[in-house]
């Protein structure tokens, strides 16, 4: 599992989606179908059991979309960089966005190389070719 996943989960920052006209938190992701949707274990916000101890929530299995997973993973982490960016932060909330907010500034800097070596490509190409119109020359 993922370091800041590990560490959201261990400051109480699990991510909540709506699924049968109820509100699930996301307890943990597992295999993704070719369709888009992923396997989750879902614990619910609103309806519980009564045990001796206590209640505990409701809990089901069921395929989520992943464009849902994701906009509830970005709800989290704009809730969590604001509470970061004040000072309000517990220790364990820090260090989850900390960590959330290093992969995605990877992940980004990946995607501009990407970008960048694939824009690039036809115009060096053209370039090492002696193109005159990449280089600047008359057509």
């Amino acid at each position: 599992m993922a370091a800041h996943i590990e560490r959201m989960k261990a400051a109480g920052l699990l991510p909540v989606v709506e699924h049968d006209g109820d509100r699930w938190r996301v307890v943990a992701k597992g295999a993704t179908r070719g369709d888009g949707y992923v396997y989750c274990h879902l614990a619910s916000t609103t309806r519980f059991v009564q045990q001796r101890n206590g209640p505990r929530p409701v809990q089901i299995a069921d395929w989520i979309a992943a464009d849902a997973l994701k906009a509830a993973d970005t709800a989290i982490l704009r809730r969590l960089g604001r509470k970061y960016r004040s000072g309000r932060a517990t220790p364990d909330e820090a260090a989850a966005f900390e960590a959330a907010n290093d992969r995605q500034m990877a992940r980004q800097r990946s995607v501009q190389a990407q970008v960048k070596g694939w824009w690039n490509l036809p115009v060096a190409r053209a370039c090492w070719e002696g193109d005159a119109r990449v280089q600047g020359g008359a057509a």
